[in-house]
């Protein structure tokens, strides 16, 4: 029977007579209008965006849309609307507020006898089209005349977005729903235009599914990234890694420094110093599919000749293989244990033990018979997920995790795709549909691993985490049940703008780039001249600076090794990248200039850069009041002064932004009322010991001022007009006070560690010191000693390398003849002493002495800074110590 498509219409208006008293949700007014059958909801910030909102239902056997008419209403802790339809079906919608969206939950119970493929979702009706931008989930059109939305699952964002000068409008799937398909849509007509986004459903006889669907409005100045804003707010979880997970993981990838290192001490200077926290473990294993190497199928015909490590007996690569894991003690690196997602399996193994498992997909490629994972194997795609693979999978993974000093698994090829129609279709959910029927995606099955690997904890009882290599490219699911991303590609690969999609998928975890400069790619290196070779490295060098901070994307070794102005710039693009990309800039810059904040409040970081050949004037507006509760108050990251004019609600700067080089603002402190202050010239000094923040502020009023307190730093003194106010509480951490005119105010802070004077720490002699670790010190205590023994090793025999090397000893017991640093466990805060020829560095317990011997070795970067030698293509650029640095001009 032909159904005609009759939508239950959700009307957007502002009030009516019927109408239950509106809650607010998603910055929209939502009420339920029992006696009409209505949903109506008026946007805060342009009523007319959206006139209003329908339920979408396909039948995919049918190839119809379905009618649907209420047939029920109720409105108890939400608003719920039953529908009728009339096929075997029971459909019904809850609305609820969540954080800062509203919820729409869609659950379909199939009634019926045979199975039913439907398309389900929530479509939004514009009564005009003029001046609407819109976000599909990858790309975005100003003004579309025609359908926009490319009907393509891999690459897109699970959300779409709508807007005007003046208001916002998105939805999507919520964050927790793993489909594997769905669709956003736009369609303009003569009255208007449509907006939808849909997901399908495969429902067996008697089975039930709900899909939550996410609604938010925004302000319009910032378009899809309000809307960006407002998911992330939604769901804040699901956008930062796995409580639990070793912190390393958020931090650079080592690209094998730790991994392949033939020398722990060297590695670890290495990859503290370029931010390697975690490595990329290739290939622990000899058969693709049997990551633990289990006896029965050690031994077999392999595609290719085994060969390096692998060749080895069973015996002798457990050995291996525990010895490089163990590596991570002496490196400091968090291990991460390869393995290529487990959607890929050695060919013999995956047809004779696995075969329920296979994806077979003649759309993509789902069999390799050349040399890829271990090289040596032909190997099949899989569904790891309610198969005997992921069974087997599972037991492996925990295995390996209880065996080995690993924190988790490093997941290659997560990008999700390929259609699996095996014989566990039926157990799984996410299922989906397309013209050949039934199928899940691999996607599905990806993220339900990453899940498994949350589950399980370390040897040092930590959660495992997750590092996966997933391309802009991939499916949504994995960056979001990932802890930390990989891009493996340069920063200039495709595009400049290839890495959105991955940054906007991850939120506000750590990326990091892969791969190296491919320098080949540009130039005849065999031919250049030096000088050229060194031109164009520079130049590559420059833009990944400018990547990885429009990005909030940190560079590996391959990248920053040699390469001097990097490394200078490495702990600002980590400190960016912690603080949290933001996708609302919430800050005006003039063209060519492009800007990223990073964090909020007094957490705030704002990168300004452009491309061109020459210095550019900037005005800087920012936006307060869409970051703070005040007027922020910004110096240079550097702590250079700088001019602050307040007016309108807004923080604006004149900036002159040089040539190749970006320029960074933090936020040093918040008036609040924003009304009080007119203007404020900022300037701060600080050092490992301390510093202090001096500004001049112009205004009227009582205010309150919240400092930005440095980490690992107190406010010791506050001045105010050469006098010390009277200060309450214990540790401070704002000012109160009354603005006449020009106030001048000087904060002083005091390192919470560093119990003497820079200059004293920095002049230490350590090369003609001892270091002393008590008699029978615990391995935490010898650990600590080594690691400042190393730092030493590292700068005299790899950097000085003309000077004569010599080893700063480490014993136990008390140094009497030469100047000592004593390692200890001591109670009372961790801290670092100077008293004449002696250094103490004391902790409460280890894992403060751990922490405190990292902060140290940092202070110490002060005076023993190297870009780490052995920079790409040193030989062929000439570059002196194997360093690149800026003193010739491009």
């Amino acid at each position: 029977m032909k159904r005609a498509l009759m939508l239950i219409t959700l009307v957007l208006s502002v009030s009516c007579a019927s109408a239950q008293t509106p809650f607010e949700a998603g910055n929209m007014a939502i009420s339920l209008d029992a006696q009409a059958g209505n949903i109506r909801c008026a946007s805060a910030f342009d009523p007319g965006l959206i006139s209003a909102l329908r339920v979408y239902l396909y039948d995919g056997v049918a190839g119809e849309q379905v009618a649907i008419t209420p047939a029920a209403i109720a409105a108890d802790n939400g608003m719920s609307l039953n529908f009728a339809t009339d096929m075997p079906l029971d459909l019904t919608a809850t609305i609820t507020r969540l954080n800062e969206s509203v919820l729409v939950a869609l659950t379909a119970r199939n009634s019926g006898a045979t199975q039913q493929l439907l398309e389900l979702g929530i479509e939004a009706a514009v009564p005009s089209s003029e001046d609407i931008s819109v976000f599909d989930g990858r790309s975005v059109a100003d003004q579309p005349t025609e359908e926009f939305g490319e009907d393509k699952f891999m690459g897109r964002l699970n959300l779409c977005a709508l807007w005007n000068d003046r208001a916002s409008f998105g939805m999507g799937l919520a964050a927790t729903e793993l489909r594997s398909w769905f669709h956003h849509l736009y369609v303009p007509a003569a009255d208007g235009a449509v907006l939808r986004t849909v997901t399908r459903l495969v429902l067996d006889p008697g089975q039930a599914d709900t899909v939550a669907f996410f609604l938010a409005s925004r302000p319009g100045e910032w378009g899809y990234r309000e809307i960006l804003e407002a998911y992330y707010a939604t769901w804040p979880e699901m956008f930062l890694p796995s409580p639990g997970v070793d912190a390393r993981v958020s931090l650079g990838g080592a690209e094998y420094q730790a991994w392949r290192a033939d020398d722990a001490v060297v590695s670890a200077e290495i990859c503290r110093r370029l931010y390697g926290g975690w490595d990329w473990c290739y290939a622990p294993f000899r058969r693709t599919g049997d990551i633990y190497g289990r006896e029965e199928l050690w031994d077999y015909e392999s595609a290719r000749p085994i060969a390096n490590e692998r060749a080895q007996s069973r015996e002798d690569f457990y050995q291996w293989r525990r010895e490089h894991f163990d590596k991570s003690v002496r490196t400091d690196v968090a291990m991460m244990f390869y393995v290529p997602s487990q959607v890929w399996c050695e060919d013999k193994l995956a047809l004779e033990r696995y075969s329920d498992a296979l994806v077979e997909d003649p759309d993509i490629k789902t069999v390799f018979l050349t040399p890829w994972v271990t090289g040596h194997d032909n190997e099949r795609l899989m569904f790891p997920y309610n198969t005997s693979f992921a069974e087997q999978s599972h037991i492996d993974m925990a295995q390996v995790l209880a065996e080995l000093t690993m924190q988790g698994f490093a997941f290659d090829t997560a990008e999700g795709g390929g259609k699996y129609r095996g014989p566990a279709l039926s157990r799984l959910d996410g299922r989906a549909w397309d013209d050949s029927g039934p199928y899940c995606r691999n996607n599905v099955a990806v993220a339900r691993l990453m899940q498994f690997v949350h589950t399980l904890t370390t040897r040092d009882g930590q959660v495992a985490g997750v590092v996966a290599n997933t391309h802009p490219t991939g499916s949504y699911s994995s960056p979001l049940y990932a802890d930390s991303i990989m891009l493996e590609g340069e920063p200039w690969k495709i595009s400049r703008d290839y890495p959105n999609a991955l940054r906007w998928m991850s939120g506000r975890k750590t990326i990091v780039f892969w791969e190296g400069y491919g320098l080949n790619d540009f130039i005849d290196v065999a031919k250049a001249r030096p000088e050229q070779i060194r031109m164009a490295i520079r130049g590559l060098a420059d833009f990944t600076l400018m990547q990885s901070l429009r990005n909030g994307i940190i560079p590996p070794p391959a990248y920053t090794k040699g390469v001097e102005r990097l490394v200078q710039w490495l702990p600002t693009i980590v400190e960016c990248v912690h603080a949290g990309w933001q996708p609302v800039p919430a800050t005006r810059v003039p063209d060519p200039c492009w800007v990223t904040r990073y964090g909020d409040g007094l957490g705030t970081l704002i990168a300004i850069a452009h491309e061109t050949a020459g210095e550019v004037e900037a005005e800087v507006a920012i936006e307060n009041e869409r970051i703070a509760d005040g007027a922020l108050l910004f110096t240079t990251s550097d702590g250079g002064e700088l001019l602050n004019t307040v007016y309108q609600g807004e923080t604006i700067v004149n900036l002159d932004v040089p040539a190749r080089t970006p320029i960074l603002l933090r936020a040093q402190a918040l008036v609040v009322p924003a009304v009080a202050v007119q203007s404020a010239a900022i300037t701060s000094n600080l050092g490992s010991d301390g510093g202090e923040l001096r500004m001049t502020l112009h205004g009227q009023g009582r205010v309150e001022i919240p400092i930005r307190i440095p980490t690992d730093m107190v406010i010791s003194e506050v001045t105010v007009n050469g006098q010390t106010p009277r200060i309450a509480g214990e540790r401070l951490t704002m000012l109160a006070l009354e603005l006449r005119g020009e106030s001048e105010i000087v904060v002083r802070f005091a390192s919470t560690w560093l119990q003497c004077e820079e200059p004293q720490l920095l002049d230490f002699p350590f090369a003609t010191a001892t270091i002393s670790i008590p008699e029978g010190a615990s391995d935490a205590v010898r650990l600590s000693a080594e690691r400042l023994q190393g730092y030493f090793t590292y700068w005299h025999k790899h950097v000085l390398a003309d000077g004569d090397y010599a080893e700063v000893p480490v014993i136990e017991g008390a140094v009497t003849d030469r100047p000592a640093v004593l390692v200890r466990l001591a109670d009372g805060p961790a801290s670092v002493r100077c008293s004449g020829e002696q250094l103490l560095i004391g902790a409460p317990d280890e894992e403060a002495l751990a922490a405190l011997t990292l902060k140290l070795l940092g202070a110490l970067d002060l005076r023993y800074f190297t870009a780490v030698p052995a920079g790409p293509y040193a030989g062929a650029a000439e570059l002196p110590g194997g360093i690149l640095r800026w003193d010739e001009k491009p």
